[in-house]
């Protein structure tokens, strides 16, 4: 309070500070209006002024985009700070190799005050080596998972063909490729660099017939040919039994 003053006039100044409830972050700045009394004997002196008080309240997003077993980093975070309230749209990233399989509820987010981090998840891609056999007459080894990009597991594919058989026709996702003629065994080394499904079908046939013969007649055609092998024997015995008593009858004369 002031009792009394000389001059032409008196300054007063006060600092006020103000906490302010509920207010619209969006906004830019706020107006305030200030309003002050100055008391007299005789009479009282209102002084009003407005000012600007800018609104400059910040938020910070970050953006993870993470391998979800490892939760190792897969491409850069995204840190951005904004005024709260607002309005950031999540970009969803191809990565090379990857699928999405979690990701934030929402294609955009507020900024609030403090931080708020976001997660999209991903999972490492696998391919796989799937084998048939289409005909009876011998097996194919070798189904495997593989990661993208990665290689197969070397000699893992296997063919083996019955007695009888031999490999006929190979073909890797509907595509034929070159085998040996009559071969009955393959192995196929490997896959390189897996970016899709492989799936290998082979197919079986049977030797030539030709030279086939059953038991039964081998058998009488070995009883045949040793019989006549038996004569062949005993009659050349008897020739020579004859020739020689022959030259002892003459000889003896």
């Amino acid at each position: 309070m002031i009792n009394s003053y000389d001059g032409d006039g008196l300054n007063i100044q006060k600092n006020i500070e103000l906490k302010y409830l509920n207010i619209d972050t969006t906004k830019d700045k706020m107006t305030n209006n200030v309003l002050g009394i100055i008391e007299t004997d005789d009479r009282n002196a209102f002084v009003e002024s407005n000012y600007n008080t800018l609104i400059d309240i910040n938020g910070k997003i970050i953006v993870k985009y993470i391998e979800k077993d490892s939760n190792k980093d897969l491409i850069d975070s995204i840190n951005i700070i904004d005024k709260v309230g607002k309005v950031y749209n999540l970009d969803k990233k191809e990565i090379e190799g990857y699928k999405l399989v979690e990701h934030p509820e929402y294609d955009e987010y507020s900024y609030e005050e403090g931080e708020n981090t976001l997660y999209f998840m991903y999972e490492r891609l696998k391919y796989k080596i799937v084998t048939k056999s289409i005909t009876e007459g011998g097996t194919i080894k070798g189904d495997e998972m593989v990661y993208y990009g990665e290689d197969s597991t070397k000699d893992n594919i296997v063919i083996n063909s019955e007695k009888g058989y031999y490999i006929s026709k190979v073909t890797i996702n509907g595509e034929d490729i070159s085998i040996p003629e009559e071969f009955s065994d393959l192995v196929i080394p490997n896959f390189t660099n897996m970016k899709k499904d492989m799936y290998i079908d082979v197919s079986f046939s049977k030797f030539s017939e030709e030279v086939n013969v059953s038991d039964t007649s081998k058998k009488t055609l070995l009883w045949i040919f040793g019989i006549i092998i038996s004569l062949i024997g005993v009659c050349e015995l008897l020739y020579l039994f004859f020739r020689t008593d022959k030259k002892y009858f003459s000889n003896n004369i």
